[in-house]
């Protein structure tokens, strides 16, 4: 597994991501309770 960090936003966040060579997304946390569904997300095939 490898670590790198990214920036993102204006200005910018940094954050410590896994590196998934089997996956074309990573994930960072967010706390803007206006930017989405506060509810937990449900992942899965239909």
């Amino acid at each position: 597994l490898h670590y790198t960090t990214v920036e993102i936003g204006t200005p910018g966040v940094r954050f410590l991501v896994a590196l998934d060579t089997g996956s074309d997304l990573f994930w960072v946390p967010c706390e803007c309770t206006s930017c989405a569904s506060s509810k937990p997300a449900v992942s899965g095939f239909p």
